[in-house]
Parts: C-alpha cells; structure tokens; sequence
C-alpha cells in the first residue's frame, strides 16, 4: 500500500514543479519587455529635454545677437543724423559725444570719436574711465572699418570694471572720415540683466567675446573670466550651429551647448552638470523600474495570466506618462494617429488654462488658430508618413479663455515606440518672445526719433511698388524732401530743439499725405515720400506744392518762432526704373530746387531719368537739368 501512495505524490508534484517554471518565464518575459518599453520611455524624454535645451538656447543666442545689432545701430544712427568734425580739440565734437552718453541706451558709460587710423581724438566716460588704448580687448578695431558696419571689441577691464566697446565708421564724401565709440559696463547692461533673470539653479549660460571671455552670464561674478577650454573649443568648431559637448572641470562631468554665430565672432554658451542635467528624467526612470519589478512580483502571487495581461497594460501607460517630461514647465501632449489627444501634461493647465482632462479626446487641429491648421496639417503629413520624424512650428494654439496664444510647438513622430505609440507634441508659450521680436522688428524698420519709416523698409516698398502688376498703375513717384536752415536751428537752439523740430515736420509733411503714400526719415534732415500707383506726374507735382508750403509756415520750437523751408525734388518712374535709380534721380531734382534758392521743387527731365517732363500751374523758372517750381 506505501508504494502507490509515494508514486501518486511524485505524480502530483510534476505539474507543481512545471508550474513554476511556466511562472517564472512568463515573468522574465514581462520584466523584459517592461524593462524595454521603460528604457525607451526613458530615451525619449531624453531628447525631449535635449530639444527643448536647445531651442531655449537658441533663442536667448537670437536675442543676444539682436541687442548686439541694435547697440550699434544706435551708433550710425547717431552718426548719420549730426556728422561730427573730427578736428582735436573741437568742443562742438565733445558736446555732441557728452549729450550722446546722457541720452543713450546702450552706452551710459562713454564714448569717444577717432581718426582713420583708430587714434582717440576725444572721449567721455563715468567713473572708473575707459580701457588703456594697448588693451587687448581693442584688437578687433585696430584693423579699421575694413568694410565692416560694426566692430565689436573684446571684454577689456578697467580697475575691476568688466566693458565692451563698438565702433561704427563715420563716412563722409565716399571715405571713412574716422569711427565712433561707444562703451558700456556689463555689469549694468540689459544683456547681463536677462541673462541673471533667466531661471536655472544649477545651470549657467551667457554670451562670451572672440577670445572666450564673458560678457554677461547668469552669474554675474563670472563678468569678464574666461570660460571652459572644452567650452572655447566647441565654439570655435561650432561654425555650422549649435552643438552639445561633453567635458570635465573641476572633477564633475559636465554638459554644455554652445551656439556660435552672433556678431563680431561672439557665441552663446549653457552649461551644466550631466548629474543635474538628466537627474529629474533618470531618477523617475529608476523608480518606474524598481515600481515595475515590484508589480511583477505581486502579479505573480496574485493575478492569473489575463490580471497579468490587464496589469502590464496599465504599468505601460504610467511609464509612458512619468517618463514624458512631468519635470517640464512646457505643455506636453500625446495624439494618437487619428490626431486625436489622448495626454496632456499637467502643466497644460499653466500653459493653456484646462484641467488636466479637459481636452483629452478632442481634435488637437481644432485647438489651433483657423489661420494656423493648413500649416498644422500639412506637418502631421509629413510626421506621419516618416518614422522618428520631428517637426518644428510656430502657431497660436487655443486657450481656455478662448483666446489664441503664440506657441512653439515641436512634435515627434514616436508612433512606432511601444512606450509612446502616439506623436509627441510640446508646446512652450512664447507670447513674450514673440511681443519682443515684432517690438525688435519694428525698430530694424523704422527711425527711433520720429517713429517713420527708415530707408531698409523705404528700398523694400519702393522695390515692391516698381514690380509690374496689372491691378494697379504703373506710375510711381518719389519726392526728396531737404530742409533749408535746419542746420541753424541745431547750432542756435541746441539739438533737443532739433529733434523737436523734425519730429513736428514728420507730423506736417504726414499731414499732406494720404493714407496710401508712405513717408519715411532716411537721414539727418532729409525725408522722402513714396506715391504708388498715381493717376498722372501732376499728382506728385501738387503734392509736392503742399509740401513746401506746409513747411514754409512758422514752427513753435520750445517756445521759440521756427522759420525754415524746405526744397523738392520730385522723380516719376520710367519702365524699366529701379529703385536706386528712383531714388537717385529725386535726389538730383532736390539739388537743382536748393540750387534755385530752394522754398520750391523740381522734377528732372527724361534725359536724366525721370517721367516728369512738363511743370505744373505753379512753374517759375526752367533749367537744363529739369524743371524749377517756387512754392
């Protein structure tokens, strides 16, 4: 009887022992897998982190590089309105310099006019003065203009005062007369204050010179000091755009992008420790796989393979959704291939103001602008149609408000990633960037002292108005508008009363015009009107009357009776007539009207370019280069 009992237990211990070898493979198989899915989640948020880095960095780098331009575009602008003497010892010259620094934006701390060959022939400067004239830092500009419209020197020191320098040429009668200064502290400059402003704890960037030297850094105890050797190096090799590089300092492992390209050889740098840099995604990955070993291991206690099934399902969506960017601030978004959102990052609401399931389920085309959903569309074809594709857009996506906010929006194509399976979308607010980049735009295209049109944006209509086109009349006139005694208002009343003076002439040659015409400043005290598509030459002819005399009545200048004048020149186009020719050509015809006396205009003839060949009711007087009009 005691052997069948021992045979019956070896029997019913089999499928025991078998059991638990189909046990423990099915929960390798499922660690491994979920292994997987955790790993590629973690790469993932990875480049994710990386993209968002990198286009953070370029965009402080395209601000950087727009206040550099704008510094020195205060510079020629100054230049260009006034044309100093640039005789020693001219005190007109140092008065001009000295009202420039008090008034200035970007170079409150000095200035200094030179001769050709780069020899100060006076300056002006606060506390603690400017750099000694042997500083390295002044490198860039011992070479001379060389064609160049700005010069940006190195960062030079003065007793522990971190500065820069910009030059612009000062040209007169088709040479360079000599260059203009303009110096600035870092320490008090509106770079260096958007630099401490931007967030980062652990991480530093800034902008450095040529040589590797920091001109404003989000430390600002690091004004002046040279960067990293590894950090140097990569933005010298960096020629083609931005790059991540690798290195070691201090004993910690580092990561820094580096963007090169901004004006006078200057770059961009970020920097921080690789620890702190992937910390936040590498510790979440950690905990989800340590979370994942542990569910397996309940699993396998109990749940039978279809609560395994169901439990592995579930584990793969919240690794999904931990491993995508919760440590961003940026409104992050998961669609299926349908386009329909189905996450959304709780950082959507600070973004775009829903709760965090506000939205899920909804066409993610239908929260974007009307005028935006072409583009969109045409994007997610292209995404869709390549694997791992990416793809960058700027568009106004819908607030809970029912506003439209500016985003910059980058999506990713991770559809074929068993951790994703779906396009990843991040979406930054970029409102103020953007507010910033129309304010900087908008001041490239127009004179900072009277708000009109500056000669860039006058080349660009005239150009359009001169294209051929149908709808319209292919006559286009240009009036050069020259005031006579101007200079005398500057040399009695001061050049406050300038300004003054031709901000009211801005107002009362406007006022002649109709909404159709443009008027633009293209230098001291020189204007020109731009008439598209007009009826007949009389038309600009009659314009033109109202003009000079419009500018004949007296002005109130601070008080004082203002008595000036103005001469004309008027230019109708010929087909085939270019821009510079236009221009030209009106140029030419203002030159004869102030060589007639001026108070009047005039039109040049067909010889000399221009369509005008008959003069108005008003006419005076005749000459051979074109036709004399008094006011």
């Amino acid at each position: 009887m005691g052997a069948p009992k021992i045979k019956n237990e070896v029997i019913m211990r089999i499928p025991r022992w078998f059991t638990a070898l189909v046990t423990s493979g099915l929960l390798f198989a499922v660690g491994a897998v979920g292994w997987q899915m955790n790993e590629a989640a973690l790469r993932a948020a990875e480049a994710v982190h990386r993209a968002d880095t990198l286009t953070l960095g370029r965009n402080n780098a395209t601000l950087a590089s727009k206040y550099l331009s704008l510094s020195a575009r205060e510079l020629s602008e100054f230049v260009d309105g006034r044309q100093p003497e640039l005789r020693s010892l001219e005190s007109v010259d140092r008065r001009l310099l000295e009202w420039f620094v008090a008034r200035s934006v970007f170079f409150q701390h000095g200035a200094a006019f030179t001769d050709p060959n780069g020899r100060i022939l006076y300056s002006v400067s606060n506390a603690p003065g400017l750099p000694e004239p042997d500083d390295p830092g002044y490198a860039p500009m011992l070479r001379g203009p060389a064609g160049r419209s700005m010069i940006f020197s190195g960062v030079m020191t003065v007793r522990g005062a971190s500065m820069i320098a910009v030059a612009v040429p000062i040209l007169g009668d088709g040479a360079v007369r000599g260059m203009m200064l303009g110096y600035a502290r870092l320490r008090d400059s509106t770079l260096q204050e958007s630099m401490e402003a931007a967030p980062g704890e652990s991480s530093a960037h800034g902008v450095v010179d040529s040589r590797g030297l920091v001109a404003a850094t989000s430390d600002d105890a690091l004004l002046g000091t040279a960067i990293a050797p590894a950090v140097r190096e990569a933005l010298a090799r960096s020629r083609t755009g931005p790059t991540f590089v690798e290195y070691e300092a201090n004993g910690r492992e580092m990561v820094a992008l580096v963007v090169p390209g901004l004006p006078g050889g200057w770059g961009y740098y970020w920097t921080d420790s690789i620890a702190d840099f992937y910390g936040t995604v590498r510790d979440r990955n950690t905990r989800t796989g340590l979370a994942l070993l542990g569910l397996i291991l309940v699993a396998a206690v109990s749940l039978v393979l279809v609560d395994l099934r169901a439990a592995a399902a579930r584990r793969r969506t919240e690794e999904r959704f931990r491993a995508l960017v919760q440590h961003s601030s940026d409104c992050i978004s998961v669609l299926d291939v349908t386009g329909r959102i189905v996450y959304d990052s709780p950082s959507t609401s600070a973004v775009l103001g829903y709760s965090p399931n506000g939205r899920i389920g909804e066409l993610a085309i239908y929260m974007l602008h009307p005028d935006d959903r072409a583009a969109a569309r045409e994007v997610f074809g292209r995404l869709i149609a390549q694997r791992g594709a990416v793809e960058r857009m700027q568009c106004r996506a819908l607030h809970a408000n029912g506003d439209y906010h500016w985003v910059d929006m980058h999506v990713t194509n991770l559809v074929h990633n068993r951790a994703i399976e779906g396009l990843v979308v991040n979406l930054r607010d970029i409102c103020d960037s953007r507010k910033l980049q129309e304010q900087l735009s908008f001041q490239a295209l127009h004179d900072a002292l009277t708000g009109l049109p500056n000669r860039r944006l006058l080349n660009e209509r005239l150009a359009a108005a001169l294209t051929p086109d149908h709808r319209r009349s292919a006559l286009v006139a240009v009036l050069f508008v020259d005031l006579d005694r101007f200079k005398s208002v500057n040399d009695t009343l001061g050049h406050e009363a300038g300004d003054e003076l031709l901000r009211q002439v801005s107002a009362r040659i406007a006022g002649c015009l109709g909404p159709e015409h443009l008027l633009a400043r293209v230098g001291g005290d020189e204007f020109v009107v731009l008439m598209e598509g007009i009826g007949t030459a009389e038309e600009a002819m009659g314009v033109a009357d109202r003009i000079v005399a419009a500018l004949r009545e007296p002005f109130d200048v601070q008080g004082h009776p203002v008595v000036i004048g103005a001469s004309v020149g008027v230019n109708v186009n010929e087909p085939g007539t270019t821009a510079d020719t236009m221009l030209s050509g009106a140029d030419a015809a203002m030159y004869q009207a102030k060589q007639a006396g001026g108070l009047g205009y005039a039109t040049t003839s067909p010889v000399d370019r221009a369509a005008v060949t008959t003069a108005g009711p008003a006419a005076s007087a005749a000459t051979p280069g074109g036709v004399i009009h008094s006011a």
